[in-house]
């Protein structure tokens, strides 16, 4: 997949096998991908008691071209989820697809 950016991570892991913690903070900056400059991507998200969350993962496009933002949550034991997105003015000029398109 033709992607790049300079990537800052932070994880953290706990719990038990039965009963795992985790929380994580990623930050993607000058990202690209598919030859479209996407700006910078930030994602933090956790997992406790059997709930993954997302408490955000937002994209700022560079030069005003727009954000998206995501939350949400997956219970692994009922296998229920919820999702929330809000963009604004998003605009994909210059992706080029593995075939050429």
């Amino acid at each position: 997949m033709p992607v790049q950016g300079a990537l800052d991570a932070s994880l953290t892991v706990g719990g038990t096998l039965d009963a795992p913690t985790a929380s994580a903070d990623l930050a993607i900056a000058d990202l690209v991908a598919y030859e479209e400059p996407l700006g910078t991507l930030r994602t933090r998200a956790s997992l406790e008691n059997q709930l993954l969350r997302i408490d955000q993962l937002q994209l700022d496009r560079p030069a005003e071209s727009g954000t998206l933002a995501l939350s949400g949550s997956y219970n692994l034991e009922t296998e229920e989820y919820s999702l929330s997105a809000e963009g604004s003015r998003l605009e994909f000029r210059n992706v080029t697809l593995p075939d050429g398109t």
